[in-house]
């Protein structure tokens, strides 16, 4: 029987499985997350603000059986205390994160009818319920990750009783494709909107050897970089492991074509969403669904040391992409408020203690920006810097951001700093610049809809 809304619990509806666990929350209310901090919308159908967040149940996670609820809290979080200001929308005291009890991602949002549906794995079978056999977890899992269904009624090896009873509970949310552009060169830009009704962008890649997607992360972000769209406005949110899943598999869908690469250099940083990030890396490249190899997916971070070295110890395969943007620490400052806190010289221990400790081999990002960082002092410096890390430099000429002081360096200086940096022996190459006719700076497209331009 299930708890009428208001009680304040959650009710867990768990489906065991030796590969994954689905928690369907039944909450009493609905969850949203916006500008105005946390909301909860009461029986009475108006929405008031929740203070002290939503409380998990009782109990360890993964202990004696017991599933936990999805927690939010209030707070300036781990970042606002390594000492680097915050560009959130709303100040330190409206930063809502998953608190230490979470679940495993949602391709879901809730509503007061309809809570949303989560689902996650699990290494621990933690009991049935209702009767249900383990292997339906693995039998949904394929459902939501492989054949990327968005409603219940195309789970056709599932019970009728158990899909109507999922239909009146829950509802799976893939986010809405609120604006969709295409370039000349076939590159494919989304605006969408999630359940909660904050909007991402999502943009499809097309090379010669696959079709590559670059995800974001969080709605918004609060690093600061001065030549990007996408932190004008600061963080709203972190984006949950579904979420991020539910971009490729909306782009994978539109274009008709499977996604075979993923770049994490969308909206946010994701080492700043560390846990969801993990998670979203574990559901993507599982068997059971869409089986995209960690080597096809290039993770880029603005160099979060203490992260870095978080990431380094999971060993894995996917290759580390730094957002260096500069060769000393005048410049990088400048450009990105992220080097106060971890210097240049800080930031490349941490690099070469990755390599050291992964095997792998680490890319350096390196926007070129006129009259800042494109000279041939900066090219020997750079050079110096990198030099017997066996590292590639991707010189990327920067897409126009309005209200960026910044211009892209022209063609032909590009092409010279590339040769600079090959003769001091660095291997370096020009990203091909795509889509620059469809607002393609990263956060443009969100921003234009945030400004009612959209």
């Amino acid at each position: 029987m299930f708890p009428s809304r208001g009680t304040g619990y959650f009710l867990h509806f768990v489906f065991v499985d030796f590969y994954a666990v689905f928690r369907y929350a039944l909450v009493p209310a609905a969850v949203q997350h916006g500008r105005g901090g946390l909301l909860h919308q009461g029986a009475d159908g108006g929405a008031h603000p929740n203070h002290q967040g939503i409380a998990p149940v009782g109990g360890d996670q993964d202990t004696a059986g017991i599933a936990l609820g999805y927690g939010l809290r209030h707070g300036g979080g781990d970042f606002a205390q390594q000492g680097v200001g915050h560009h959130n929308a709303d100040g330190p005291q409206n930063d809502i994160r998953p608190a230490a009890a979470h679940h495993h991602g949602v391709l879901a949002g809730g509503s007061a009818d309809r809570p949303r549906l989560e689902h996650g794995r699990s290494r621990k079978a933690v009991g049935a319920h209702g009767g249900q056999p383990g292997f339906r977890a693995k039998q949904i899992f394929h459902w939501v990750h492989q054949k990327l269904v968005t409603e219940f009624s195309a789970m056709t090896d599932q019970p009728k009783t158990l899909l109507a009873k999922l239909e009146e509970q829950f509802y799976i949310a893939a986010p809405k494709i609120e604006r969709r552009q295409e370039a000349k060169d076939g590159t494919v830009k989304y605006l969408l909107r999630m359940a909660d009704g904050n909007c991402i962008e999502t943009v499809v890649m097309r090379y010669h050897y696959g079709n590559t997607v670059c995800v974001s992360t969080q709605v918004g972000c609060r690093m600061g970089c001065r030549f990007c769209a996408s932190t004008q406005a600061g963080r709203v949110r972190n984006l949950e492991a579904g979420e991020i899943c539910s971009e490729i598999y909306t782009a994978q869908k539109d274009i008709g074509e499977r996604i075979s690469h993923i770049v994490l250099m969308g909206i946010g940083e994701p080492l700043d969403n560390f846990d969801e990030v993990m998670r979203f890396l574990e559901n993507i490249s599982s068997p059971e669904g869409v089986n995209i190899g960690m080597r096809n997916i290039s993770l880029s971070t603005c160099g979060l040391v203490p992260k870095i070295d978080q990431l380094a110890e999971k060993k894995l395969q996917l290759t580390l992409s730094v957002s260096l943007h500069a060769p000393n620490n005048d410049i990088r400052s400048g450009m990105m408020p992220v080097n106060d806190a971890y210097p240049v010289e800080v930031l490349m221990q941490a690099v070469r203690r990755y390599q050291e400790t992964t095997g792998r081999r680490v890319s350096f990002e390196y926007s070129m920006v006129r009259g800042v960082n494109d000279s041939d002092a900066c090219a020997r410096q750079l050079a110096d810097l990198i030099r017997g890390m066996g590292a590639h430099v991707n010189l990327i000429p920067i897409n126009p951001v309005d209200g960026s002081p910044y211009s892209a360096t022209d063609a032909a200086n590009v092409r010279r700093f590339q040769q600079k940096l090959e003769s001091l022996g660095v291997n370096a190459t020009v990203r091909r610049r795509l889509g620059s006719e469809i607002s393609a700076a990263c956060g443009q497209l969100r921003r234009d809809e945030m400004n009612g331009k959209v």
